[in-house]
């Protein structure tokens, strides 16, 4: 971590750039990695303070303060390319090349811990967000690549328990961040996971980037799973809580897909993928196993299943400023698949999803996050659709207030709100409500007879990536508290 220190003059619409001292030039091709330490000789409070890294990337900071007090700012890890020659990458962190805009600005000084300054008595307030951002920083510490290792918590639901994960990329992840564009690039993701409850998860990806410079990726993927607790409720908006059962879910899929960028914010993708799904008796003993409550007859695929063959395309334009934590922009995709049933010519069916998110930015760097989900699926006379490939509602990212898989039908129509606002420069906080049904007929699919849950959210995340998200939620049926790794959306 490089020392950086300076001063800005008391003239507002100052650019100032700080560099090492000990450095000498700074490299504008290259990132910025600093933190830096402000002694306030005055009270102060900077509601537009803008970091202008050498790559373009904007990040806005709220800064309050006391004469005396003392504020960390976390620069953005960045890696860039020459323009000239983007077949090279910037080999060493850059010794510092950034700027700060300050408006209506006083005099203040920028430096480290033993700068000027008499630091005042902290408030149990600012001990709080301390611990608040010690907690971070341990989160981060954790999350982060080291040599290319990292922990990967896998993609289970909600209630796997605790999840212990590690994930490994051969190729330094940081070292191409700043050339996407990089022809013939390879990327090589491995990655396995298991939680208390006996969940786990394995999984290979490889990803060939820019073949030979057009805007093509040829992405390859193998994925194998144990979900041994999955929640079956029944089927419909009429399914009673108090039939609350469990299965086991064994799956492995191999598949590859092609992606293709035409324009800028487009992307247009097409796959196959080999499914062979296994079904089981539950493992968690406070509930039934779902045979044991549900006629076996009843449930589409329970005492047969059949190896899939799934075929898709997809289109999607996104124009969000940055997809891991947007705050303006929107994103519109949609996906159709189709699986055909390769052993039982049984279960032959369509399945559509539709996804519209929208980001409103409102002052003091708070959004509002808007999102339409619509999932739909068809099959022809003599075929059924799987119950365990049903559309469901519940869990961390759908209808959070109820149980996962709390609702499954042929059709799920999903709308949800939040406001965002920042409330700690490594917390943010949520209010949300979800609204959404299942149907067994689209003609169902309206905005009548909604089940509702809202609730609160705190995330936590680094200057990189979310590192934890905690949502209470509540509906009908009580408070549900959600531990997860990943934005809803």
């Amino acid at each position: 971590m490089h020392k950086l220190s300076t001063a800005v003059p008391q003239s507002s619409g100052v650019l100032h750039r700080l560099r090492d001292p000990q450095a000498g030039t700074p490299d504008p091709q290259a990132g910025a990695l600093a933190r830096l330490v402000i002694v306030a000789p005055a009270p102060l409070r900077y509601e537009n303070l803008r970091i202008i890294p050498a790559a373009p990337r904007n990040r806005r900071h709220q800064l309050r303060g006391t004469p005396g007090s003392r504020i960390n700012i976390e620069m953005w890890t960045l890696k860039a390319c020459s323009e000239t020659n983007r077949a090279k990458l910037s080999p060493y962190w850059a010794k510092c090349f950034t700027a700060l805009w300050l408006f209506t600005a006083p005099s203040v000084a920028l430096g480290f811990a033993q700068g000027t300054g008499e630091p005042q008595e902290e408030s149990p307030a600012e001990g709080a967000l301390e611990k608040i951002e010690k907690a971070t920083r341990f989160l981060g510490n954790i999350t982060r690549s080291w040599k290319g290792v990292r922990f990967a918590p896998g993609d289970f639901p909600a209630g796997a328990g605790f999840v212990y994960g590690v994930g490994y990329t051969p190729f330094e992840p940081d070292a191409l961040a700043g050339d996407v564009e990089l022809p013939n690039r390879a990327d090589v993701d491995l990655m396995a996971s298991y939680s208390t409850r006996q969940y786990y998860q394995v999984g290979f990806d490889l990803i060939l980037r820019t073949l030979s410079g057009v805007p093509l990726n040829l992405a390859f993927q193998v994925k194998a799973n144990e979900f041994p607790q999955e929640d079956f409720f029944g089927f419909g908006p009429a399914s009673r809580e108090q039939d609350r059962t469990n299965y086991l879910m064994r799956s492995l899929e191999v598949g590859a897909e092609l992606q293709f960028r035409p324009f800028k914010r487009w992307s247009v993708a097409g796959g196959m993928t080999h499914l062979s799904p296994r079904i089981g008796s539950g493992r968690d003993d406070r509930f039934l196993s779902t045979e044991e409550l549900f006629d076996e007859t009843t449930l589409p695929g329970f005492q047969r299943q059949p190896d899939f063959w799934r075929y898709y395309g997809s289109l999607r334009y996104d124009y969000r400023d940055q997809p891991s934590n947007p705050r303006v922009g929107g994103f519109y995709g949609g996906r159709l698949s189709s699986y055909r049933d390769r052993d039982l010519d049984t279960f032959h069916f369509r399945h559509f999803e539709g996804d519209l998110q929208q980001f409103v930015p409102l002052p003091k760097r708070s959004v509002i996050a808007l999102r339409i989900n619509l999932v739909m699926t068809d099959f022809s006379t003599g075929n059924a659709v799987p119950f365990y490939y049903m559309p469901t509602l519940g869990g961390g990212e759908k209808l959070r207030g109820f149980r996962e898989f709390r609702f499954r039908d042929l059709n799920s129509l999903l709308l949800t709100a939040e406001y965002r606002w920042q409330a700690w420069p490594s917390l943010n906080m949520t209010l949300f409500v979800d609204a959404g049904k299942v149907t067994f007929d689209h003609a169902d699919l309206h905005f009548k007879n909604l089940e509702t849950t809202y609730g609160i959210g705190f995330r936590f995340h680094s200057p990189e990536a979310l590192l934890l998200r905690l949502d209470l939620a509540f509906s009908r049926e009580g408070v549900i508290p959600l531990f997860r790794y990943s934005h809803v959306f």
